[in-house]
């Protein structure tokens, strides 16, 4: 009929409408996730006391490359320059090793201290390690493909990792009560250390064993004091000392200790 209006039927606009926001819900985008840098870049303050020297820090250099370069292959020593090259084909530069060195390595130093490593590699001045200066300057002089070296860092890492089995199995017979007086004068050389060694060897473990954080005194205190002992006494440190770090120090040190 002429000037008449079709009304549509309210169930299928209101179903329309529904599917129209259900598709629009869709396309809205995801809130932004931000991600913490898992390595940070300075060392807290409870580790600025333990630095490594440039000598040790290149040690470890050369064995982390070690560990993460594929032994077999013509191409070893690529694969191992890459891992300290920010953007392949570009050599490395002071940024790309600082960055690598933090974030493949776990190695954080100061600009300094980095400029100093990195001028010893850096022969001919120019700013960048090309491949050869990375052979002859980074890479130890018996890397020969990786198999001496290989070799001679497995052999240590065995008897690192037997020793650290050793530790704990004697530190568990210890909390267990199994451990004879004969065993315990036999175990470790803490009975002839100095009271300063003996603090540097507390502090080490204790650093060691607690995460770095704000909380990392009241991690550390709790690790030292008996139950819930309001302070920290010496019966229940020296059990402490031997049954969680493996330190044991005889009653004599402990009272030099307490008396600082």
């Amino acid at each position: 009929m002429k000037g008449a209006v079709l009304k549509g039927d309210p169930e299928s606009s209101n179903r329309s409408f529904k599917k129209k926001k259900e598709s629009t819900k869709l396309c809205i985008s995801p809130a932004k996730i931000l991600f913490r840098d898992p390595i940070g870049t300075e060392l807290p303050p409870s580790l600025q006391k333990f630095r490594w020297d440039v000598d040790k820090v290149e040690r470890k250099l050369q064995e982390k490359i070690q560990e993460k370069t594929l032994i077999a292959g013509n191409f070893v020593y690529q694969q191992a320059y890459r891992l300290l090259e920010g953007t392949r084909g570009e050599g490395i530069d002071f940024p790309s090793f600082r960055e690598q060195l933090r974030m493949k390595f776990g190695i954080i130093l100061d600009d300094s201290e980095l400029h100093l490593l990195f001028d010893k590699y850096d022969e001919d001045g120019n700013g960048t390690i090309d491949l050869h200066e990375f052979i002859r300057r980074v890479l130890p002089p018996d890397y020969n493909y990786g198999r001496q070296w290989f070799e001679i860092s497995q052999l240590e890492n065995e008897e690192k990792v037997a020793r650290l089995r050793n530790e704990a199995r004697q530190e568990f017979l210890a909390c267990q009560g199994e451990t004879t007086s004969e065993q315990l004068a036999n175990m470790g050389a803490a009975s002839n250390w100095t009271i300063e060694t003996l603090k540097r060897q507390i502090q080490a473990k204790v650093v060691q064993k607690t995460p770095s954080g704000e909380d990392q005194y009241r991690r550390a205190f709790k690790m030292l004091r008996s139950g819930r002992d309001q302070g920290i006494r010496m019966n229940g440190l020296q059990f402490n000392l031997k049954t969680k770090f493996g330190i044991y120090a005889s009653d004599e040190q402990m009272r030099q200790l307490f008396s600082l």
